[in-house]
């Protein structure tokens, strides 16, 4: 019991806590105790809040009481998933599929609460003095209520409690079943003669990958930077098309498939829809989305595919015709693409990389948006739950606001990708000062020496940092007022608008610089990269509209119900809106995270969205100077500072002084606006 309140009183601390000792085989062992005193606390003090005399209830005893009330719970919970994201174990995933249940149906107790709901509009609706922040506070509260189904009864009611709690289940099982299927692939490499183009650094993590296992050589597995390497660099095509279609088939076979899930998932899901009165799962999720209906989301989307078709035809007439073959396999574009970019910019990966080392990129960062926004990074040497994880103050000017943890490095029981999140919101204190904040950004960075990034995992890193910074320099009052409380299709803006720095003379400056010499970026090399910018970006905004559909169309059309019809569904969008034809083997979509075992289901076009926004936003920087503090002082302030406060769209346009449109976006791309 001593050890239990020991772990409580960590997750409590003001500062950021021993996530070591929270990690630890010793803590894991008491959580499934924990979380149960923990849920029981939380329910207890829900009970407290329904027991207030009707005259007596206020904002502060039922509106912020409310929002705490599970504080301690989500907490240790969230630390958890990331734990089980980062460092997956069975002993975590239990524990999580375990207890995840009733997580859920205690979010639907409280979410659909008839009697709450009727005090929270009654305290709304009170005559005394409230704060706009209270106000919207409550306002958001009331929304989501009803976007749960708080009007639903009797057997609709239940049905759907079951629903959520059967689609959190499938969700981790989903996100389990891809990590699992990727760490079974491996390609061993005894004779290195294919490998002669391949990085160093691809090199070093290959032969110590092939160590660990015991074997000589060199051994290439699906991590992302490890699979992106045999893509690009690996001369022989028949270990490229071994890699492309393991990379396709990933948790399509056997017992880690999960085209059994996706129908479980999208059939569930539109029940869920119809339960809560729209014709289907889109319908309903944009109920809570700038885009708000389903139409726009497809002109959108069809706007731009019409707009790429073009640059993305011309784009593969000529990798086709540059390798010299009548038609382009799917597994030789990534290597056809870095040669020719190569030719035409003299862009060299392999050159580029000693200018970005993960340090001096990372100082360069921070460097940056302390000019900008007038805050800095300390580093704090305290105990992490992994090796190479980092953690920082955050300060603005002699003010502490936040933290800022990095956990940099793939690993093979980390799930895929990059990631923030929000490890603790900040909150008014009931002595008026602030919680801080915890924000965290992992990555999947290949763990070399010296740690050298491509110019896309740069941009990666200063992405996840955006949404880090949307969490750091919040100034909300109430949690539910956070920046990870902004519509879906509008929280991308801050993350997507950072990677314009990465391409700046300007932001380049700050740590581009030779591992080695020290010396910066050659001029010439950051106009090469520059005009390399619309490089297949034709291409790209089609494979991005591409998944665009696929999720979109996969909820709103009625859900197959044998997987034979949902290859065939999945295959049919692919293939609708690519020039490059998929082989039937193709089932990427097995292992599409962002929508089956994350939050982008019916909103992976938020990517795109995002964008347009960010394109305008970023235009303001450069007419003012992309290092201007004037303008980023007004974006703190317009943009990240407010979180949810406001609704995206008022956010943008008093930034911006203009609606959304998509020219902006369309310039940078390279792409015409006219068809």
């Amino acid at each position: 019991m001593e050890f239990q309140q020991q772990l409580l009183a960590l997750l409590r601390k003001p500062q950021l806590p021993d996530y070591a000792l929270l990690a630890s085989p010793k803590a894991i062992e008491l959580y499934p105790a924990m979380l149960a005193l923990l849920l029981a606390q939380a329910k207890e003090r829900f009970a407290a809040i329904l027991a207030i005399s009707e005259e007596n209830i206020n904002f502060a005893n039922t509106v912020e009481a409310y929002l705490n009330q599970d504080e301690d719970l989500n907490a240790l919970f969230t630390f958890l998933n990331n734990l089980n994201a980062t460092d997956s174990t069975d002993t975590l995933r239990h524990i999580i599929a375990d207890f995840q249940p009733q997580i859920i149906a205690y979010g639907n107790e409280v979410s659909m609460h008839p009697e709450y709901y009727r005090r929270i509009k009654s305290v709304l609706a009170q005559k005394t003095s409230k704060t706009a922040a209270q106000t919207r506070a409550m306002q958001l509260i009331i929304r989501g209520m009803e976007f749960a189904g708080v009007h639903l009864t009797g057997a609709k009611k239940s049905r759907l409690e079951a629903i959520n709690t059967t689609l959190g289940a499938l969700g981790e099982d989903f996100a389990s079943h891809v990590l699992d299927d990727r760490k079974r692939f491996a390609f061993h490499f005894s004779d290195a003669t294919s490998l002669a183009d391949v990085p160093a650094e691809d090199l070093a993590m290959a032969k110590a990958e092939a160590k660990k296992r015991k074997q000589k050589g060199h051994t290439f597995t699906l991590s992302p930077p490890s699979y992106l390497a045999i893509m690009k660099y690996c001369a022989d095509a028949a270990v490229r098309k071994k890699f492309w279609l393991a990379n396709a088939r990933v948790a399509s076979r056997g017992k880690y498939d999960n085209r059994p899930l996706i129908l479980q998932i999208l059939q569930l899901r539109a029940e869920k829809a119809q339960l809560l009165g729209k014709q289907n799962y889109a319908e309903y999720v944009l109920t809570e989305r700038m885009a708000k209906n389903s139409q726009v989301v497809l002109d959108t989307l069809q706007d731009f595919v019409d707009k790429a078709l073009p640059k993305a035809k011309a784009e593969l007439k000529e990798l086709t015709t540059f390798a010299q073959v009548k038609q382009l396999k799917l597994w030789d574009a990534a290597y056809f693409a870095e040669k020719l970019l190569q030719q035409k910019f003299s862009i060299d990966e392999k050159e580029l990389k000693p200018y970005f080392e993960l340090e001096s990129v990372l100082q360069g960062m921070f460097a940056i948006y302390a000019k900008l926004f007038s805050i800095r990074f300390e580093e704090i040497k305290t105990p992490s739950y992994a090796e190479d994880v980092r953690s920082f103050v955050v300060w603005s000017g002699d003010k502490k606001i936040a933290y800022y943890i990095l956990d940099p490095f793939a690993r093979p029981q980390k799930r895929g990708g990059a990631w923030c999140n929000d490890l603790r919101p900040r909150r008014l204190l009931a002595d008026g000062s602030h919680q801080l904040p915890i924000a965290i950004n992992v990555t999947n960075f290949a763990k070399t020496s010296p740690s050298l990034l491509t110019h896309r995992d740069v941009e990666t890193l200063f992405h996840e940092f955006g949404h880090a910074l949307h969490l750091i320099l919040g100034e909300n009052e109430y949690s539910n007022l956070s920046g990870f409380h902004t519509e879906w299709d509008f929280v991308e803006l801050p993350s997507q608008l950072l990677e314009n720095w990465t391409w700046e003379a300007e932001g380049l400056a700050f740590f581009a610089k030779h591992h080695k010499t020290g010396k910066p970026i050659p001029p010439a090399m950051i106009n090469n990269l520059n005009a390399s910018r619309t490089f297949m970006k034709g291409s790209f905004l089609l494979r991005q509209n591409e998944f665009g559909f696929l999720d979109f169309l996969l909820h709103t059309a009625p859900p197959p119900r044998e997987i034979a019809e949902l290859d065939e569904q999945c295959l049919a969008i692919a293939n609708t809106y690519s020039i490059t034809k998929k082989p039937r083997s193709y089932k990427m979509y097995a292992s599409f995270s962002h929508i089956f075992g994350g939050g982008y289901a019916a909103g992976y076009y938020s990517y795109l969205w995002a964008e347009i926004l960010e394109a305008q936003v970023f235009a303001r920087f450069r007419q003012g100077g992309v290092l201007n503090a004037d303008i980023g002082h007004e974006y703190r302030q317009k943009i990240l500072a407010p979180g949810a406060s406001q609704d995206g769209l008022a956010l943008f346009t008093d930034f911006v002084g203009e609606m959304p449109s998509p020219a902006a976006l369309l310039h940078k791309m390279g792409i015409s606006e006219t068809n």
